[in-house]
């Protein structure tokens, strides 16, 4: 039996998927049983360029993994750009982890596509029934969560004492545009 276009593609995409998580730093110290559960409840999400998506202030119940394109984040009702994450990055995470605190449960930034993208997303709810069964990646993405918490906080602070900005998340560079001034960052994080 020949298999249809549509069959192949979407086989390629979750290799590609699989391929994505065991890559990425999000998921780098996870074990393989978590990444193939993992795999079974993400779900695709496609995005055109300039679709928004996920809104500051929101409710925070999912988690994206960008598969393919790039998106900028964006925060305050001016949608000030404070960074951009490409192929490989997670956001939303923080949603992840509500049962920490109330600043969990709303979107911390906006999420805005710059060019198309393929997101691999999980529920809030998907997600803990997997980590109740995974206790040692629960602890990871914990203290993943309250780190990228503190981190966002001091961009937003930047931000909002120095105009418009732009943060290339995950790079070892703040760069301020409003002062010219390049600060190289610790690498210790």
């Amino acid at each position: 039996m020949k298999k249809s276009s549509c069959s192949v593609f979407l086989q390629a995409s979750q290799e590609r998927s699989h391929a994505f998580l065991r890559q990425s730093s999000f998921f780098r110290e996870c074990s393989e049983a978590f990444l193939a559960r993992l795999m079974q409840d993400l779900k695709a999400e496609l995005f055109s360029a300039g679709d928004i998506i996920m809104r500051e202030g929101g409710a925070a119940d999912k988690l994206f993994c960008l598969e393919m394109g790039q998106v900028d984040i964006l925060i305050g009702k001016d949608l000030v750009k404070v960074g951009e994450v490409g192929e490989g990055s997670v956001f939303g995470e923080m949603a992840m982890f509500q049962h920490l605190g109330p600043s969990f449960s709303r979107r911390s930034a906006s999420v805005k596509a710059a060019s198309f993208c393929v997101c691999r997303v999980i529920s809030h709810v998907e997600f803990h029934r997997i980590l109740k069964r995974c206790p040692k990646e629960k602890q990871i993405f914990e203290k993943v969560a309250l780190q990228r918490q503190r981190e966002l906080q001091a961009k937003k602070t930047r931000a909002r004492g120095c105009g418009a900005i732009s943060i290339p998340l995950g790079s070892n560079e703040d760069t301020h545009s409003c002062c010219s001034q390049v600060r190289k960052r610790s690498s210790r994080a």
